[in-house]
């Protein structure tokens, strides 16, 4: 199924399409861990250099900002993922016809194997049977002499000598 996905995300070229998307959004979203020292620097020296209400205006400022920055990540990120959405569905149709050919041919994959074990036992059963169809043909002529032989037997004896 693996491999099946891959190539329909190849075969559609998903890959290409949404790629650029979802580098977009990894690239906003690497500005969070790099915001924080400065912020915090911001922070420590405005509480430094002046007093506590400034120092909060700028933690409140530089947490507006990661904010900013963070719900931008998430606004491309679901941009990427209507896309891939989109895409998908435009494409249910071929990934059905795809996923049915891949397990046909897994399952006749499969099928195959078993065959070529179970073939050599196969071909041994049917000359066991062949071997045996013989030996059954002379016990069925033998039951058939027995019948044979006790209606003659029954014809020659006298009814009350049983």
């Amino acid at each position: 199924m693996d491999s099946s996905l891959r190539r329909f995300v190849i075969g559609l070229k998903l890959d290409e399409d949404i790629e650029p998307g979802l580098e977009n959004a990894r690239v906003t979203a690497r500005w969070l861990p790099r915001l924080i020292l400065p912020i915090l620097l911001g922070t420590a020296l405005s509480a430094w250099l002046d007093d506590l209400t400034t120092a909060a205006l700028a933690l409140g400022a530089g947490l507006l900002l990661l904010a900013v920055v963070y719900l931008l990540t998430q606004i491309r990120l679901a941009n990427a993922r209507n896309s891939i959405l989109d895409k998908l569905e435009e494409s249910s149709a071929t990934l059905r016809v795809m996923l049915s050919k891949q397990v046909t041919e897994d399952v006749t994959h499969c099928f195959t194997k078993f065959l070529d074990t179970l073939n050599p036992a196969q071909a041994t059963a049917a000359q066991v049977e062949r071997d045996q169809s013989t030996q059954v043909e002379r016990l069925r002529h033998l039951s058939d002499s027995f019948t044979t032989l006790e209606e003659q037997i029954k014809a020659l004896t006298p009814a009350g000598a049983k």
